[in-house]
């Protein structure tokens, strides 16, 4: 992270990622428990993992664009 950031809107986008990850974990839970075949399972575990790997990368963009205060 850059130095002298203000320190609420990084705040903002990590909690705004933390919401992120609790949503992707929710819909994984609902896409295994209702999955059928081994390959809904696995759909539901690549769309999770794409989900997390995708939110990292929006937050850490987010808070390396911030402008310095």
């Amino acid at each position: 992270m850059k130095g002298n950031l203000n320190m609420n809107e990084a705040q903002w986008i990590n909690e705004s990622y933390e919401q992120l990850v609790k949503t992707v974990f929710t819909q994984f839970y609902q896409a295994t428990v209702l999955a059928k075949t081994g390959e809904e399972k696995a759909k539901a575990e690549q769309l999770f993992q794409t989900g997390i790997s995708f939110a990292r990368q929006v937050r850490d963009r987010a808070v390396a664009m911030l402008p310095p205060v």
